[in-house]
């Protein structure tokens, strides 16, 4: 009697699937974070229990549970101060314009000031000395930014936002995993990717060169990175430079945050060269509560709150340096407006019912306020 198994009929055999889920490295998106918590609460963290076209065609999740995207994530910032470290929406000033519509331009006003002359002389006056002509010094800046819808995810062989499509057959198959949160986690990862590298790339465009600082060089005579940065690993990240950036937002008269400090992020490498400069390891010998250098966060050097990211973008130098880039601002740098909250949103093609696809979609936009407020680090 012939042998039925693997080797005699292949097909009829499928190798079990462990119900535990492997962790995808995801580093740890902090600018999205920041916009999150200008909104006051993560979004897309409602998930989806239920999809379909009607009540009667609901697609139900079944299988174990998937774990959340926070616990796939690089987390840079020390435990014990994590709590401290979410407490920064401040940082991105967000309005909510809930009747606004894609296309549409929302225009938010500044003070402009009029500087004239301010010495002793000059403002000693008489009745003859006081002009009765008005001047115009009551004076606003306009900045403005667009509001527009944004969805996800994004197929690069299509070019085209395209959607995630959940089978009927394969739900109602129990698979190991629930796929309906399947679905919902890697939407809530391309929602939280995409923003992440819209502002950062937005923050780090907007800086002007004036603006720039570079390690090594304690009287700013340098503004480009092809004159900064002649080998790689010449000018590393260090201690003076998040002074000396500090110092630039002081001159400017930045405001700071409630816990009057600046914010800084920086790039991995550069929080490696700061931990292992001199300068670093010589404050930091001492008692922790005589010790300038607070170790939470990463660390706080004067008064400059340091944050490490791992998604900041780099720059080129030379055509073949590369340069790591770094951050430090003050409350008011950039602006976020929502007119409607991001969502999950089901597509009205279903196949009969057999399938469900859908797509993250926002109504929001975001716009630099004020370049002055940031000042760009960058080492090698």
């Amino acid at each position: 009697m012939g042998t039925v198994s693997r080797l005699t009929l292949p097909s009829e055999f499928t190798n079990p699937v462990n119900a535990a889920l492997l962790t995808q490295p995801q580093p740890q998106f902090i600018y999205a974070m920041l916009v999150y918590q200008a909104n006051a609460a993560a979004e897309l963290k409602q998930g989806i229990t239920a999809v379909g076209p009607n009540a009667s065609r609901q697609f139900s999740g079944s299988g174990f549970v998937v774990p959340d995207l926070g616990a796939m994530q690089l987390d840079l910032t020390d435990p014990e101060q994590r709590a401290s470290v979410m407490l920064r929406g401040e940082a991105i000033k967000t309005d909510l314009f809930p009747n606004a519509t894609p296309s549409e331009v929302v225009r938010l006003l500044r003070p402009n000031f009029v500087d004239s002359t301010y010495t002793e002389a000059s403002r000693r006056t008489t009745r003859a000395t006081i002009s009765t002509t008005a001047q115009n010094i009551l004076g606003m800046d306009a900045v403005q930014l667009q509001i527009d819808e944004f969805s996800g995810p994004y197929n690069n062989a299509g070019t085209a936002v395209q959607p995630l499509g959940l089978e009927g057959f394969d739900l109602n198959m129990s698979p190991t995993h629930n796929l309906v949160q399947l679905a919902m986690f890697n939407l809530r990862r391309d929602r939280s990717k995409t923003l992440d590298t819209i502002i950062s790339t937005k923050i780090f465009n907007a800086i002007q060169t004036s603006n720039y600082v570079y390690p090594g060089d304690p009287d700013s005579a340098l503004s480009t990175d092809n004159s900064a940065f002649l080998s790689q690993g010449d000018r590393p990240a260090d201690v003076e430079s998040v002074q000396r950036s500090a110092e630039v937002l002081k001159r400017a008269g930045i405001p700071t945050f409630s816990n009057g400090r600046y914010m800084a992020i920086l790039s991995t490498r550069q929080v490696l060269k700061i931990r292992t400069s001199n300068a670093w390891q010589r404050i930091a010998r001492y008692f922790p509560e005589k010790n300038p250098l607070f170790t939470n966060y990463i660390g706080t050097i004067d008064n400059v709150d340091i944050f490490e990211c791992a998604t900041n973008p780099t720059a080129t130098a030379n055509s073949t340096i590369t340069v790591q880039l770094g951050v430090v601002f003050g409350p008011g740098l950039l602006g976020y407006a929502m007119a409607k909250p991001c969502e999950v949103l089901a597509a009205d093609d279903t196949n009969y019912g057999r399938r469900v696809n859908v797509i993250w979609s926002a109504w929001e936009g975001s716009a630099i306020f004020d370049d002055r407020f940031a000042v760009a680090l960058r080492s090698d």
